[in-house]
């Protein structure tokens, strides 16, 4: 039970920064590994299954033959590791660049790749002190002392992950991802105007920082600052492809009574990325406020057919639902709601209410 206890830690510890912007992908892809370990724990409570094995990868592309032919080359190695990895072998995957950091100790890429690998094992003690090492080994090495930073950021060690992103600057006081960094943790601290000056020196320095303008955007709308829209269209500019730019951007729009020019960029990113729910999601209860039900339940409909586990989106078809007067179909949103998350106490209630 203390490994259950120590994997739920990280995935709070995770799911909390979420939030800071620069990491999202990153950690959205550590939290679904973080669940599914989880989930794989529970079962081995109750099962014979044997530890994993340097041999669960079911496929390494020929490799291990290669590596036998070939036992001096640390870059296979480093090959393997990366199948191992992918198929969620990481005591493999980690051996496999132990054994490469063995044959060559001078390749500062490859602590990187070991502490990646600790991270998704959830043993973020490791990755740090595998960083450290690197950073010991290769005092000078930038893109080591930025891991380091962003890892102590996402464990809430701020005092380590800004000591660290001040080494980049006093190694290249004109770096932006160590201004970056600065301004991150100055955001996590709540010192929103250092976190800005870090961010625009940020952007100053590297004006396609596409996550700086983002989040300057942020902060200056938690401001009630109508600059923040200039931040969001900046991001749009750099990379017009990313729907977190026309989002942010709607959701502005969406929280200052502009309706249809929200509506408008909703139906922009449904181009874009047929998959990003949360258009779905918040164009489907801006037609709910303006009474437009068809075209509401169309997006609720669409969210929950790309979207499954969405519970929202059954929630909020439900509504619909109810207020067409399909009372059968809204009980049906409301048990599919409450199915996915039983404890979404709204759904519940709806529920009740119909069955009353």
């Amino acid at each position: 039970m203390g490994d259950l206890f120590y994997l739920i830690y990280h995935l709070v510890v995770f799911t909390y920064a979420l939030s800071v912007n620069k990491l999202y992908f990153y950690l959205m892809k550590k939290c679904i590994l973080l669940l599914c370990s989880i989930v794989c724990l529970l079962c081995a409570c109750n099962s014979d299954t044997k530890p994993e094995t340097n041999n669960q990868a079911s496929n390494d592309l020929g490799l291990s033959k290669l590596i036998k032919q070939n036992p001096d080359d640390p870059s296979l190695l480093i090959d393997r590791s990366a199948v191992y990895a992918k198929e969620g072998a990481y005591r493999a995957a980690i051996d496999d660049v132990q054994q490469a950091m063995n044959l060559d100790s001078n390749n500062v890429s490859y602590y990187h790749i070991l502490s990646n690998y600790y991270m998704d094992y959830l043993k973020s003690r490791e990755a740090i002190e595998i960083l450290n090492k690197a950073n010991e080994k290769f005092p000078d090495d930038i893109t080591t002392l930025l891991k380091l930073s962003e890892n102590h950021l996402i464990l809430k060690n701020y005092e380590q992950s800004m000591l660290a992103a001040n080494k980049v600057l006093n190694i290249d006081p004109q770096h932006p991802e160590g201004f970056f960094m600065l301004g991150m943790n100055f955001r996590d601290a709540g010192d929103t105007n250092r976190a800005i000056n870090s961010f625009q020196e940020a952007t100053e320095i590297e004006p396609d920082l596409y996550d700086a303008w983002i989040i300057l955007g942020q902060l200056y709308e938690d401001l009630g600052k109508d600059i923040a829209l200039k931040y969001y269209e900046s991001a749009i500019e750099i990379d017009p492809k990313n729907v977190n730019g026309w989002h942010s951007k709607a959701f502005y729009l969406q929280n200052n009574n502009q309706v249809d020019e929200a509506l408008e960029i909703y139906r922009q990113i449904n181009l874009i990325d047929k998959q990003f729910p949360q258009a779905y999601l918040n164009a489907g209860i801006l037609y709910l406020e303006k009474d437009s039900l068809e075209q509401a339940y169309d997006q609720f409909n669409i969210l929950v057919n790309t979207n499954p586990i969405n519970y929202y989106g059954f929630y909020y078809r439900g509504i619909t639902n109810e207020l067409m007067n399909r009372i059968d179909l809204a009980k049906e949103d409301y048990e599919t709601c409450l199915r996915i998350q039983p404890a979404f106490t709204k759904a519940q209630a709806a529920l009740n209410a119909l069955n009353s």
